[in-house]
């Protein structure tokens, strides 16, 4: 973004009065690795609406009150942060799994795809809509353009064809609900 040389010249002499106010305030109210982001941002703000900035002693005051707002956003950002990362830590298993688990999940991982690749390419996308992204019947019917009922049928037989094909190696599809299982009417 292009400034005028007296825009520029201004910004200048604004940050360079400012900055340590600034700073302190930020701090004040923030962890330092997040307040000297927020420090950043007021000044991107300042640099963005210069010909609003106040050219007297209001210019400090003007910058504190766009921190005030920058900081209204960090602690926001923090609290959802907070959220999502006690969400992940209820999710976690109360221990982490040696490398046994971890090869045999990737070699049956490996076998479901081969018995994927081997169905057509719509029944394909009727399993992996039901099974990976949770859709209902009506929604898969809706987006592969068919009737929930034949969603379901269709579904039902690529789900038995993947179960005998996998079945024979001993190894449990467990992503593949039976159409007929409790939730199909989801």
């Amino acid at each position: 973004m292009a400034m005028s040389p007296s825009d520029e010249a201004t910004f200048r002499s604004l940050h360079s009065v400012t900055f340590h106010a600034v700073a302190r305030y930020c701090l004040r109210r923030l962890p330092a690795d997040i307040a000297h982001d927020a420090v950043a941002d007021v000044y991107l703000v300042a640099w963005r609406r210069i010909d609003d900035a106040p050219a007297s002693d209001e210019a400090l005051a003007w910058l504190y009150g766009v921190a005030r707002n920058v900081i209204r956003n960090a602690n926001r950002s923090g609290r959802r942060s907070e959220r999502l990362q006690a969400r992940l830590t209820a999710h976690r298993p109360a221990h982490e799994p040696g490398p046994e688990p971890l090869v045999v999940r990737r070699d049956e991982d490996e076998r479901l795809l081969r018995a994927l690749d081997t169905l057509r390419e719509t029944d394909r996308e009727i399993v992996s809509l039901r099974a990976f992204e949770e859709l209902t019947f009506a929604q898969i019917g809706c987006a592969v353009g068919c009737s929930p009922e034949a969603a379901k049928k269709r579904f039902a037989r690529a789900a038995r064809r993947l179960r005998s094909s996998i079945g024979v190696t001993g190894v449990t599809v467990n992503a593949l609900p039976r159409a007929t299982e409790q939730g199909d009417e989801r």
